[in-house]
């Protein structure tokens, strides 16, 4: 086997590379739900260097060790799966009957394959950190060009990658290799050389470029509220006798003694809280008919364990778990004009965080309801 690269070689790494510069149109962002990234938002590359080590005779007679590398361009199709082109190297050192003219056996291999692994994204993967890996395996019948001759055989590779930043754009793990090429009798390809399949394990640590992560959210600032004594959802003033010409604007707010509280690293509203979000679904509907300035502020957060990179990861989790609440009132007649949402992370604890008991307070949404009221002559609303 001559080390020779080959006309196909450089067509496929040419349209692989041309394939990078594409993205899709991101789904998501036309609309206005919560969601992390819609599906086909993102392509990523793979680049997979290893050792690679003959398994079977005669190229364990030829050939010792050496290396590999495969570049696999994984098209997003559900957050589990991926269908991927892939090119892959395979170059091994001389052995002890090696022939004359083949210090070095190489073969180039082109596949279509398939990869079931966890996903990379915020929605489907809620970890921090270290415990946001992603296992995964693949496999593909490929194509392979050694030496002159044309087989065909199958490629497969199992691994677990880990995030290297909050943004998750870059992974990296270990993962292991196999690829078996036929003799070629049987599948059309050029015959008359071995009659014996040919099998290779591969060794390495891999690298996954560009991968799906959360869209980038602007963090809320805290607003300071008026805080006034009426009971929520029954705000009445005392109404002004004898109006001067004058008038004047008041935003009254009141937070809702009531609160829903949320699972650890959960976005998921639990049916315990169904019924009293039921009932306040009808009392929004209700108060809006009367009054159209009512308006409910639904705000989400969440608690503090202290884990690297976990600002940015709270900050998504408490939207999340507004915009959870949110759609759940929707649902259930609540006009989406009344309501808005909010996040605001590990910002404001009503607990201290150091304590399972203050964290578990912590992870909630709460509310926020506001009436806009013009008073005249200037007096003051209250």
């Amino acid at each position: 086997m001559k080390p020779k690269f080959s006309m196909t070689a450089r067509a496929v790494i040419m349209a692989v590379a041309s394939l990078l510069t594409w993205t899709p149109t991101q789904a998501s962002a036309q609309t206005n739900e919560p969601s992390i990234y819609g599906v086909g938002e993102y392509n990523t590359l793979r680049l997979e260097p290893g050792f690679a080590l003959p398994l079977n005779s005669p190229q364990t007679d030829h050939y010792k060790g050496g290396a590999a590398i495969s570049a696999k361009l994984d098209l997003h199709i559900t957050p589990w799966i991926d269908v991927f082109p892939s090119v892959t190297f395979i170059g091994l050192s001389m052995g002890d009957k090696f022939t004359a003219g083949n210090q070095v056996g190489t073969s180039w291999a082109y596949g279509l394959g398939l990869r079931v692994g966890r996903p990379h994204d915020y929605t489907n993967n809620t970890g921090s950190g270290w415990s946001a890996f992603s296992p995964w395996i693949d496999g593909e019948p490929i194509y392979v060009r050694t030496a002159g001759l044309n087989r065909f055989g199958i490629q497969a590779a199992t691994g677990v990658y880990f995030p290297t930043s909050e943004s998750r754009w870059l992974w990296t793990g270990p993962f292991i290799g196999f690829q078996e090429i036929t003799d070629g009798t049987s599948v059309g390809g050029t015959v008359g050389k071995d009659t014996t399949d040919a099998r290779v394990g591969i060794i390495g640590w891999g690298f996954e470029f560009g991968a799906r992560h959360s869209k980038q959210m602007t963090p809320v600032t805290p607003e300071v509220k008026k805080d006034v004594t009426e009971v929520v959802m029954t705000i009445d003033p005392t109404p002004v006798e004898e109006p001067p010409p004058a008038t004047t604007v008041v935003n009254y707010h009141k937070k809702a003694p009531f609160r829903v509280q949320f699972d650890f690293d959960s976005a998921k509203l639990t049916a315990e809280y169904q019924a009293t979000l039921d009932q306040m679904a009808e009392e929004i509907s209700l108060q809006l008919k009367s009054n159209p300035s009512f308006h409910v502020e639904i705000d989400g957060h969440a608690s503090d364990e202290g884990h690297p990179w976990a600002a940015e990861h709270n900050q998504k989790l408490s939207e999340l778990r507004a915009a959870a609440v949110h759609d759940y009132l929707v649902s259930k007649g609540a006009p989406p004009a009344g309501l808005s949402v909010k996040g605001f992370g590990t910002s404001q604890p009503i607990e201290s965080n150091a304590t399972e008991a203050g964290r578990e307070a912590n992870r909630r949404v709460e509310f926020d309801v506001t009436i806009t009221l013009t008073c005249k002559g200037g007096k003051d609303c209250q």
